[in-house]
């Protein structure tokens, strides 16, 4: 089949795929002129619009403005009148970007090289700069242009830099291989990141060192007891000598004062089962016939207190070294994969100066060859009847652009064969509807019509986060 040459409009990559839209206007008088009926910038819903920002600047002093990452840089010679004369005092200037698909969408800019073309272009951004002085526009300096600084993910040396004409109806190029410079990956972090601390008593557990429990003064109103037990589970306690047991519960039947028996009891296991947040454990007595269980604490007697409280000191000093250490090394590792993450980030970012011009629409876009298959597309609704799409717009992955297809007949409807698609289309009330990629997979490589059946419920669209929102549901 023979190659169709387009121009792709691309822009930034996102991650519901990219919009690629191909209208295949003839050459005859009649469709030029149903073409010319409509508006250029032919906005698809009508109080949906991309916003603009609006900056107010002294023309004479110049501004260094921010949108973004975008940068502008607007010198005190800017700006002409309708005279030719350069401008002074307060001007209201306008800046906004269109940087994916949907959003060309929204925005109604047509991204084929002229109206009516079967070419289109593929962008590494897009832009409207517009000015004012007291209401009446303003024209660019062509001796002392805006510049803008621009980021994308887009590399490549070959886009070029065009205007849109809005009269004569078409992309005028102004610049061609506009230099494309990779973002420096040494930039530094601008503060320290956040991360989840780790278990530090566990990793402090498995060295060997042990987090201490502090040494409590027994309360000589309340009942105290000893057993001989082993510690060797529990660290923390097999550090001291003098550990005595004070009932720490609640429920008479756990208090071993109430229930004397307990001490006199003969014990075939003795151990600690559960140690709580509050210092407590639960103590757990077995033998043969009977079981015990209580909450405690352990103190000590005032004559143990000395010696406990040193070897407290000596172990939390240990302890609290260790913590502390890792806690460091959690942080430099922490900062290093933040660094590393936003070299790569950064790595795939690239910068483009570009010299406004003219005020409008501005676009960083190259022209790429593609092999279309073209059908007539229809469209009917899950109960057979024929749906009453009045626009289309085809969704090629990988390839960011926009273009839109005008019914009610697709007779020129056209597909990237090699490439997956979807679409979204419009019906009279501006409805929104998904054709999802498989429709696409059952059309046979010589086909020359289909039928795309709508089986989804239409969305009303009031923003790009809408537009996301559909293209997103399974």
């Amino acid at each position: 089949m023979t190659k169709q040459k387009f121009i792709i409009t691309g822009l930034t990559a996102i991650t519901i795929g990219t919009l690629l839209l191909f209208k295949f206007c003839g050459n005859s008088p009649a469709k030029k002129e149903r073409a010319a009926t409509r508006a250029y910038i032919d906005r698809p819903f009508a109080n949906v619009d991309i916003p603009r920002t609006f900056f107010k600047i002294k023309a004479e002093k110049g501004a260094d403005l921010e949108y973004g990452t975008t940068k502008i840089t607007v010198p005190e010679c800017a700006f002409l009148d309708n005279n030719g004369n350069v401008v002074k005092g307060k001007v209201k200037l306008s800046y906004r970007e269109v940087n994916d698909p949907l959003s060309i969408i929204i925005s109604g800019v047509p991204m084929a090289i002229a109206d009516g073309s079967p070419d289109y272009l593929q962008s590494a951004g897009m832009l409207e700069i517009l000015a004012w002085k007291n209401g009446e526009p303003l024209n660019v300096n062509p001796a002392c242009r805006i510049k803008v600084s621009k980021q994308s993910p887009i590399g490549d040396a070959d886009y070029n830099l065009y205007n849109l004409d809005t009269i004569n109806r078409e992309w005028d190029m102004q610049q061609e291989n506009l230099d494309a410079n990779a973002l420096a990956s040494a930039e530094e972090v601008p503060e320290e990141p956040v991360f989840r601390e780790r278990d530090y008593e566990a990793l402090a557990k498995k060295e060997g060192i042990t987090k201490p429990v502090k040494p409590v003064l027994e309360e000589k109103e309340k009942f105290q007891f000893q057993f001989k037990m082993d510690f060797s589970q529990n660290p923390e306690l097999n550090i001291y000598n003098g550990v005595q047991w004070e009932f720490a519960g609640k429920k008479s039947k756990e208090d071993p004062a109430k229930n004397r028996w307990v001490l006199s009891a003969i014990w075939h296991e003795m151990e600690i089962v559960k140690k709580k947040k509050d210092g407590t454990y639960i103590l757990r007595l077995m033998s043969a016939d009977r079981e015990f269980k209580t909450t405690v604490k352990p103190v000590f007697a005032e004559e143990d207190m000395e010696y406990a409280e040193m070897v407290y000191n000596q172990k939390y000093t240990a302890y609290r070294k260790f913590v502390d250490k890792k806690k460091e090394e959690a942080r430099l590792w922490r900062i290093a994969q933040e660094r590393r993450k936003k070299r790569e980030e950064r790595a795939s970012v690239f910068t483009r100066e570009i010299e406004v011009m003219g005020f409008g629409w501005v676009n960083i876009d190259k022209m790429i060859t593609m092999e279309p298959q073209k059908i007539l597309a229809t469209f009917i609704l899950d109960n057979g009847e024929k749906a009453k799409i009045y626009r289309a717009y085809l969704l090629i992955d990988s390839v960011n652009s926009a273009r839109t297809y005008y019914g009610p007949n697709f007779n020129d409807f056209t597909f990237a064969k090699s490439r997956k698609n979807q679409m979204v289309v419009l019906d009279e009330q501006a409805r929104a509807y998904v054709i999802r990629p498989e429709a696409f997979a059952s059309i046979g490589s010589n086909a020359k019509r289909h039928t795309f059946r709508i089986s989804e419920k239409g969305m009303e669209i009031k923003s790009v986060k809408d537009l996301q929102q559909l293209l997103a549901r399974i």
